[in-house]
C-alpha cells in the first residue's frame, strides 16, 4: 500500500482469522488537547487520536479493533473504534 504526504500512515483492521490486514492509508492525529466527544446518548469519551482517511472508505463499526502503523510498519497505536464519520472531504475515526 502506497502512502502519501497527506496520509503518511496505514490503518489496519483484524479479519475473521484475527490477522491484521491493511484497510486504508490515513493520518493519525493525537488528541494533545484532551478533547472529548459524545459516543452515545449521555456517554462521553476522551479519545486518544483522530484518524483521517480519504472519502469513500468502508464504514468501521464501534468496538472494531484497529491499529495505525507508519511506513516502516512500526505500530503507532492499537485500540478500538469509538466513532466513525463519513464527511464531505474525508472520513474520520475517533479512537
Amino acid at each position: 500500500m502506497v502512502t502519501s504526504f497527506q496520509y503518511p500512515h496505514i490503518l489496519q483492521t483484524k479479519n475473521n482469522q484475527g490477522q491484521w490486514e491493511d484497510f486504508s492509508i490515513c493520518r493519525d492525529q493525537p488528541n494533545d488537547k484532551g478533547a472529548i466527544i459524545q459516543v452515545g446518548e449521555g456517554t462521553f469519551y476522551q479519545f486518544r487520536s483522530i484518524v483521517f482517511m480519504a472519502i469513500g472508505v468502508e464504514d468501521l463499526l464501534n468496538g472494531q479493533d484497529v491499529r495505525v502503523i507508519d511506513i516502516n510498519r512500526k505500530i503507532r497505536l492499537e485500540t478500538e473504534v469509538r466513532r466513525f464519520s463519513q464527511d464531505n472531504l474525508h472520513c474520520r475515526l475517533w479512537v
